[in-house]
């Protein structure tokens, strides 16, 4: 598909998503509702009021305030409801085909989204970016299989993910589309420079500096990092200092700080135990040195795609969403999963390789720009939806 003639009026397509900026999908929301605008698309994005982004090249709407806080569940609950409704209801009246949804976890409400979309007689596609949720409770296991054979379409990240819908939820594989996520080619622009982001973070040139990035969950493994830490600072032969940066998810520090104290890392680690703003994130890709993403499970990470685009080097554990993603030694480096003596052993390469460190920061750049272009995105997302109202129309 070439890029859209003014000859032929745009599809509209409704893109509902309430998370937006309160969980931090609003850049690529902002991204794919951009991507799609030259391949023939005209997006409305529905969110929360926590969008944080504006853009004239789509409509934005905002039914799901007061989603989020610390309101009773109930009532938050019953403005979701809410906002659903009237987002479908609105969809239709600006003539949307197509409901576009973001799921991460499938519950009562994820399901809800999907019904009501059918009633409204909108074509439903689902963007599957965790097959399984990574908390407990928060998906129902029928209420997952039922929203996805509910769906008309499903789109997958990755070849990982899309195995795991078929085996794991008995999805039809005629209905699943791999289409990847895709880079911060924009955020990454005019970026902050790497030495006025050391200088924010506090960090000395002599450091070699590591990062854990992102919301800290068991799944992601930081407690395998911080039992890797005391060979590394051990050998190194050069100052080391770990920042973690992100918000907790789903339970305490406590047993990631009993490690800090029983290691004697507080002198090595820097805590940013919170939300980190979008102003201040580059800060945190353009300052260190490398990028640690020592997960248990992973079917796709904006983090890696946050690093590849910043130009920082991932050690990443073996999983098969990151050895899809990264070749070893090639666009990043990969750690044994769950093994803290392997990931020690290549933080330790990375520090004494710089040369061959600066080839995959290279590689990676490249990766970043050639399979997650945003605009190779917008084009088989865009032909997508026009499949399915072609599918319609017959």
């Amino acid at each position: 598909m070439t890029k859209h003639s003014n000859r032929s009026a745009p599809m509209r397509v409704a893109i509902i998503e309430p998370v937006g900026g309160h969980g931090g999908m609003n850049h690529y929301d902002t991204a794919l509702c951009r991507s799609v605008v030259d391949f023939g698309i005209a997006p409305i994005l529905y969110t929360c009021n926590s969008l944080l982004i504006s853009d004239h090249q789509f409509e934005t709407r905002f039914p799901y305030i007061g989603i989020f806080g610390s309101d009773p569940a109930w009532k938050r609950g019953l403005r979701f409801l809410r906002g659903s409704i009237s987002a479908m209801l609105d969809a239709r009246g600006a003539g949307c085909k197509v409901a576009h949804f973001h799921f991460f976890s499938i519950g009562p409400l994820e399901l809800f989204n999907v019904i009501c979309a059918r009633t409204f007689g909108l074509q439903v596609v689902v963007t599957a970016h965790d097959v399984e949720a990574f908390g407990i409770g928060l998906s129902v296991e029928r209420f997952v299989k039922w929203a996805y054979a509910l769906s008309d379409a499903i789109i997958a990240h990755n070849e990982t993910s899309r195995s795991a819908l078929v085996e794991k939820i008995l999805v039809s594989p005629a209905k699943i589309h791999v289409i990847p996520a895709g880079n911060h080619e924009t955020l990454s622009k005019n970026a902050v420079s790497r030495a006025l982001a050391r200088e924010r973070l506090n960090l000395r040139d002599e450091e070699f500096t590591i990062v854990f990035f992102g919301q800290i969950k068991k799944v992601k493994g930081l407690d395998i990092l911080l039992h890797a830490m005391p060979e590394v600072i051990k050998l190194a032969g050069r100052p080391v200092k770990l920042i973690i940066a992100g918000r907790l998810w789903k339970h305490g520090f406590d047993e990631y700080q009993k490690i800090i104290d029983n290691h004697h890392l507080e002198k090595f680690v820097s805590l940013n135990i919170n939300y980190i703003p979008d102003d201040d994130l580059p800060n945190f890709y353009r300052g260190p040195d490398i990028m640690v993403l020592p997960y248990r499970r992973i079917y796709q990470s904006d983090v890696a795609l946050m690093a590849l685009t910043f130009e920082i080097p991932i050690v990443s554990s073996d999983v098969p969403g990151m050895k899809e993603m990264l070749t070893h030694l090639k666009t990043g480096i990969l750690f044994e999963s769950d093994n803290p003596s392997d990931l020690a052993r290549k933080l330790l390469w990375s520090i004494h390789n710089p040369e061959a460190l600066r080839i995959i920061i290279k590689n990676g750049k490249e990766l970043a720009e050639r399979k997650y272009s945003w605009s190779s995105i917008g084009e088989k997302t865009a032909t997508l939806y026009r499949s399915l109202d072609q599918h319609v129309n017959c």
